[in-house]
């Protein structure tokens, strides 16, 4: 019976050493579990190293970019700036050209004018004293209706007639100068047909003619003030006196 027993705890303590080595201590661990965390900590490390790379990249990126914007801008500014040069330049260059055919046509029309004042001159002298004639038996200066008959009618109107068909004669290649020409050329016409009516009224008696006449004589001075006035603006653009 002591041998079974002896037996029995022999054999009860082998399976529990057994055990003891089947199972280690669960101490033997803790270096594992401590080891974890630090891998933890290297990834981590790494990710924010990535982060912090990345990060770096896309402030270098977005450095270039607005470098590059800058630059494209600066460029796009410089060609600007380029174009409103040349822009000026071209400006410049018309207003000379402007300036250069103002100044030839101006040349053009001092020519012109030159040579219109001298035909008028020609004729100034005839109509000044057909004026005075007629200024000498009118207005103030009339005396009788057949003392300014026989002056209307023998010499006057007569005379009038071939200043008006010499003035008439005068042309010129500057329109300017036609134009202006043409004004004086019309006041004359109206005023030898006031001269006209004029004599049909001493014949008739008639005041209704008298007051055609004094309407055209009024019209007559009318149109030709207005030539005169041109002539003086022409004579202060194109320095060609009268």
């Amino acid at each position: 019976m002591k041998k079974l027993l002896t037996f029995l705890l022999v054999l009860m303590f082998t399976s529990v050493l057994a055990a003891c080595n089947l199972f280690p201590p669960q101490q033997a661990n803790g270096p594992i579990n401590q080891e974890q965390p630090q891998n933890n900590n290297q990834q981590n490390n790494n990710n924010q190293q990535n982060n912090n790379n990345q990060d770096v990249n896309n402030n270098n990126f977005n450095n270039n970019n607005n470098g590059n914007n800058n630059n494209f801008n600066n460029n796009n500014n410089n060609n600007n700036n380029n174009n409103n040069n040349n822009n000026n330049n071209n400006n410049n260059n018309n207003n000379n050209f402007n300036n250069n055919n103002n100044n030839n046509q101006n040349d053009e029309l001092a020519i012109a004018f030159q040579t219109y004042i001298n035909d008028i001159r020609m004729l100034a002298s005839e109509e000044g004293r057909i004026i005075q004639v007629y200024g000498s038996v009118s207005g103030n200066n009339y005396v009788n209706d057949q003392i300014m008959y026989e002056a209307l009618y023998y010499d006057v109107v007569p005379s009038y007639t071939e200043f008006v068909r010499a003035l008439s004669a005068i042309s010129s290649d500057h329109q300017v100068i036609r134009d202006l020409h043409a004004l004086y050329v019309e006041g004359a016409t109206v005023q030898l047909g006031a001269f006209a009516v004029m004599i049909s009224a001493l014949e008739e008696q008639s005041m209704e003619y008298v007051e055609m006449a004094n309407q055209g004589l009024a019209e007559a001075s009318t149109l030709i003030g207005e030539w005169q006035a041109q002539v003086q603006v022409l004579q202060v653009q194109t320095g060609v006196s009268f």
